[in-house]
């Protein structure tokens, strides 16, 4: 077993957050396994005002890449807001403590294609205690090549569903996922 500890920066000056991910040997049958989790980067809105996600929140998100050439991803949020609804999607790049765009665009299984077939859409609600899940599964596997040059790196969460055109609302949320290594 590979186990990777990154820590990635401070929010405050009294807060680290700490990102650990797990990329596993092959499981039975072939299929590969990544796990992270840790306090997320929070972002204030566009307007200034403050995150609307409490300080302290936490995600942890699981991907298997399967041999018949799915890819799994579950998303798990605690402490977010509770009884919202949110939109969330992997992007292309590592998350940044104070600059959310840093993280990227959508990564795209066919650049260009903004689909649930073509990107991972984690959209939630969370309860009353701020709790949420998500799942997708695509008929792909996460890439770095050519085509896919950034790989996949992080799930953003957004203060919107996501919409038909992908779009979702200011990101609120990062956590560094190193679906590409």
């Amino acid at each position: 077993m590979r186990r990777l500890v990154t820590t990635l920066g401070t929010i405050t000056t009294a807060t680290a957050v700490a990102v650990v991910a797990i990329a596993y040997p092959a499981l039975a049958g072939g299929a590969t396994r990544l796990d992270a989790q840790g306090e997320v980067y929070r972002y204030a809105l566009p307007d200034g005002s403050p995150s609307p996600i409490p300080e302290g929140a936490t995600a942890r998100v699981h991907s298997v890449a399967t041999p018949s050439g799915k890819t799994i991803v579950t998303l798990v949020v605690d402490g977010y807001a509770p009884d919202t609804a949110y939109g969330s999607h992997v992007h292309k790049k590592a998350c940044s403590p104070t600059d959310p765009a840093a993280s990227g665009g959508h990564y795209q299984d066919q650049p260009g294609v903004i689909s649930e077939q073509s990107e991972v859409w984690l959209d939630f609600a969370t309860d009353s205690s701020g709790h949420g899940e998500a799942t997708a599964v695509v008929d792909w596997h996460f890439l770095k090549d050519a085509t896919h040059p950034d790989g996949a790196n992080s799930v953003i969460v957004h203060r919107d569903e996501t919409a038909p055109n992908g779009t979702a609302g200011p990101r609120l949320t990062c956590l560094t996922v190193p679906f590409t290594g």
